[in-house]
């Protein structure tokens, strides 16, 4: 009666120690889960970082365009000082379409840099969600070698009960 009773408790223990695994193994695939929902964020941060960094480059180019265009203009303004007066208003406004180029290229050159830094903040984030999932793995599996093992004992206590003298 005793070993039976016993028996039964090493059952429950056994199977809650499974159950227990896995729960863990469930968390472990959540975390895996949000380790690669993550992965994807920083992806796409990557790729918004990369499409910042070539409008910073275009702007830059527009700009160097527009720099040339004005030692042009300069030329210009020494031929004909009549024209000098009409050019300069025209170069002006083309230098503020500039300084607004060169403002937004530098936007876009701080979004990069943000997004850099978000992308290195996911990274770092990914990082530490995935070790802490391939601990919880760990931990998952050797609760359930060892609950296999407390049930393979149990079923071998039960087949070879020994008598007490």
């Amino acid at each position: 009666m005793v070993l039976i009773g016993g028996r039964k408790k090493l059952e429950r223990a056994a199977q809650d120690a499974l159950g227990r695994a896995e729960a863990a193994e469930a968390s472990a695939r959540d975390a895996e889960e949000r380790a690669e929902r993550a992965q994807m964020r920083a992806e796409l941060a990557a790729s918004e970082r990369e499409a910042a960094i070539a409008r910073a480059d275009q702007a830059e180019r527009e700009h160097d365009q527009a720099l040339e265009r004005a030692r042009e203009t300069d030329a210009a303004l020494e031929a004909a000082e009549q024209q000098a007066r009409s050019e300069r208003a025209e170069l002006e406004r083309e230098l503020d379409a500039e300084r607004g180029a060169r403002e937004t290229a530098e936007l876009g050159r701080g979004e990069a840099e943000a997004a850099l830094e978000a992308e290195q903040r996911v990274r770092a984030q990914l990082e530490a969600e995935l070790a802490t999932s391939k601990k919880r793995l760990d931990a998952a599996e050797k609760a359930r070698d060892a609950a296999i093992a407390a049930r393979a004992q149990s079923a071998s206590r039960a087949a070879n009960p020994r008598r007490k003298r």
